[in-house]
């Protein structure tokens, strides 16, 4: 009965928040927020962290008490279409209270410049010192055979000797390389071609607790119809993310 109060208060309080404060769509000064939140949040509850969140304007999107985890997105929960600007900010918690996890990812819809967009974030996260700082990309031009590796390799961090020679995955520890690979890759535009940056990091927070790190952009083609004159039609989705994840 508490819990089902709970719910139904923090979904009341999202609605009139929202209400007067809409966060749609979800611009980069926001996304610097985001972030500076998930950093310095680390050692809050999660319903400390809920409040935060719904205090800048965004909806309730889940809570799943079975697996300690609730979400958040500037997506309303009345509308009837699916936003193509969504984000999502995620939460997890062990079974202590703990955060365990917290993340933001979205699509990235009607930028002309997604690399530098993702360059803009991860440059934020770079004001929190982290350590043992690694970057891998990869890139593929045979549409279909490998995308949906790519983008597992970086929604999922598979970052193991057998995805590097599969999937012929470049790494560095040099952030300078990194970057400047991405904000100079043209193929981004290229429906044919896929790409998959990641970077992974170590950050402590000042409770001395450890987390894992990860920055990603990855890219994936669909397929919806065809064309006479120029055969399939072929839409490029652009993806990023960032997650904390307590080491454990």
């Amino acid at each position: 009965m508490r819990t089902t109060i709970r719910v139904f208060l923090l979904g009341l309080l999202s609605f009139v928040l929202c209400m007067c404060k809409p966060i749609n769509p979800v611009d980069v000064n926001t996304e610097k927020e985001i972030i500076d939140l998930i950093f310095q949040s680390l050692n809050n509850t999660h319903e400390q962290i809920a409040e935060k969140i719904l205090g800048m304007g965004f909806y309730e999107a889940a809570y799943l008490e079975i697996l300690n985890y609730q979400s958040f997105t500037n997506e309303n929960p009345n509308s009837t279409t699916e936003d193509p600007n969504r984000v999502l900010i995620s939460v997890q918690w062990d079974e202590n209270q703990n955060i365990s996890l917290l993340g933001y990812e979205r699509k990235l819809v009607g930028f002309d410049n997604p690399a530098a967009h993702y360059n803009l974030l991860s440059n934020k996260t770079a004001e929190y010192p982290y350590t043992d700082w690694q970057g891998y990309y990869a890139e593929d031009e045979e549409y279909g055979e490998k995308e949906g590796l790519i983008s597992s390799f970086v929604q999922a961090g598979y970052l193991n000797e057998e995805f590097y020679n599969l999937l012929d995955i470049n790494k560095t520890t040099n952030r300078d390389e990194y970057l400047n690979h991405l904000t100079n890759n043209k193929n981004f535009s290229n429906n044919d071609i896929q790409q998959g940056y990641v970077e992974t990091f170590i950050y402590t927070h000042n409770d001395n607790s450890k987390w894992s790190g990860k920055i990603g952009l990855y890219t994936y083609s669909l397929s919806y119809g065809f064309s006479e004159e120029e055969g399939p039609i072929t839409e490029k989705n652009i993806y990023f993310e960032f997650y904390l994840t307590r080491i454990q």
